[in-house]
């Protein structure tokens, strides 16, 4: 019934600040741990967002951290010319793996790849954010307890991974901004250049 109630609450939270979920992707296999809902036309008319439902139930291990544990949900936001269906395979296989493992990074961290995330070469790793398109209370729901993280997944190359393990998530966020590089463009933005 907790559960229930909590899936609910993080819901509302997402609706509240994304508008109603136009479609859903269940995990494969008998058993869903957790669903993808896509949100067309947010935050604008052009891009579109998805978003984990339910992995938030399960408590994940801070990569690194050790006792350190944190439930979250996944987004993901790009222009709307990107497919949702493979956006959706892509959470989902996030997910996956971090339930399987129970373990994944917190914010500000990167989860480290094995080969393109998508379809551009250049971009193997997911660094995790904040999400910078909504109002800063959209970063928590807090009317569960703990509260859960809404993580954004930002597609990194491996030079833009260095320059977090060098100089700091600060530098590489900051930097993003003063090249206006469009995050929308998810795995086909230009990369940092420093």
């Amino acid at each position: 019934m907790v559960s229930v109630l909590q899936g609910e609450y993080i819901l509302r939270h997402l609706e509240r600040f994304l508008g109603a979920s136009k479609k859903r992707w269940l995990c494969p296999g008998d058993e869903s741990p957790f669903q993808v809902l896509w949100f067309p036309a947010c935050p604008d008319s052009s891009s579109q967002c998805l978003v984990t439902y339910g992995l938030s139930a399960h408590q994940l291990r801070i990569i690194g951290k050790n006792d350190s544990v944190i439930q979250a949900e996944l987004i993901i936001c790009t222009d709307s010319i990107f497919d949702p269906k493979v956006l959706a395979a892509l959470l989902l296989a996030v997910g996956l793996d971090a339930i399987r493992k129970n373990a994944i990074p917190t914010v500000h961290e990167v989860l480290l790849g094995e080969g393109a995330v998508l379809s551009n070469p250049v971009f193997e790793h997911l660094y995790l954010t904040f999400p910078g398109f909504f109002s800063p209370e959209f970063e928590l729901c807090e009317t569960v307890s703990p509260p859960v993280a809404i993580v954004q997944l930002i597609p990194i190359s491996t030079n833009e991974k260095k320059l977090i393990a060098k100089r700091g998530w600060r530098v590489f966020e900051e930097g993003l901004a003063k090249q206006d590089i469009d995050l929308f463009k998810f795995d086909q933005r230009k990369e940092l250049a420093f």
